[in-house]
């Protein structure tokens, strides 16, 4: 069996036999609402070929970013059946992945990573899902998220001069010009996530302090807050942006009332558990 668990930044896999993981890799991440098919396809094929060599799997379990919808989950199946044609392929939402992760039979799963996204799940499946509707108009709280509202304060002058000279010495450009490489970065999503690690290292700054609690109470606010039981229910997160901000977020999740339950930074191996455990019933081949 080869689980794939994907972002939009990176994706991670594990081969499993017997019970037991025999190989781990990581290739971009796979999103066919930022990507061609072609350069996710190409992507895969070569790690494939370097990893998959001697042992070729019955069964791929993919869950990616951007898979909320038919097509999408049509391009990567058939870019998977491509490359592996005997293989049976099951390809679902990162939302599944979060959920059955958690190992809780019924929660409330959250992603913060490049993206954010939630979901209630009952059982091990996805039952309703609030947010999720990418960078341009949602995605609050997400690594993305903090990125662009750290360069918008930047831009209106909203920071500190300091704040503002360390960010252009380590892009080694000034604030409009980071703007411009924005708006032709091929990713920008992932461009904007990666300016979360500047937000995350000048976290002493009270200004970068209250703008990170900011956007997690907008996540919370458009997102957990919508969901009628959510006072009752466990929350869990999963993702690089809850991890490393994690005492922002459970200070936001205290102001709402939130049931705080795990933050996970990397949820494939708690996927591989749950695939390695029996839980799952057989699914209907898409």
């Amino acid at each position: 069996m080869l689980i794939a668990e994907s972002g939009s930044t990176k994706t991670e896999w594990r081969l499993c036999k017997d019970g037991q993981i025999i190989d781990a890799f990581r290739t971009s991440g796979c999103n066919p609402r930022v990507q061609t098919p072609q350069i996710i396809e190409a992507d895969i094929r070569k790690a494939f070929s370097s990893h998959l060599t001697c042992q070729l799997p019955e069964t791929i379990h993919f869950y990616g970013a951007g898979l909320g919808d038919q097509q999408p989950k049509l391009i990567i199946r058939e870019i998977l059946k491509r490359l592996l044609p005997d293989v049976q392929v099951y390809v679902e939402h990162d939302m599944l992945a979060a959920a059955r992760s958690s190992c809780r039979a019924e929660g409330i799963a959250c992603i913060l990573g490049t993206g954010s996204n939630t979901c209630y799940h009952k059982n091990y499946q996805v039952i309703d899902c609030k947010g999720g509707f990418g960078y341009l108009v949602a995605d609050e709280g997400s690594g993305a998220d903090m990125g662009k509202h750290l360069l918008k304060k930047l831009l209106q002058g909203e920071l500190s001069l300091v704040i503002k000279e360390r960010f252009e010495s380590q892009l080694q450009q000034s604030v409009q010009e980071t703007l411009t490489s924005l708006m032709l970065a091929p990713k920008p999503n992932v461009l904007m996530a990666s300016w979360a690690e500047y937000v995350h290292a000048w976290l002493e700054d009270e200004q970068i302090q209250q703008m990170v609690e900011e956007r997690f109470l907008a996540f919370l606010d458009t997102t957990i807050c919508l969901y009628e039981s959510y006072q009752h229910l466990q929350v869990d997160f999963v993702g690089s942006i809850g991890h490393y901000f994690s005492e922002q977020l459970k200070k936001a999740c205290q102001k709402r009332k939130v049931l705080l339950g795990s933050i996970v930074k990397d949820p494939i191996d708690n996927l591989v558990n749950f695939h390695l455990s029996g839980l799952m019933n057989e699914e209907v081949s898409q």
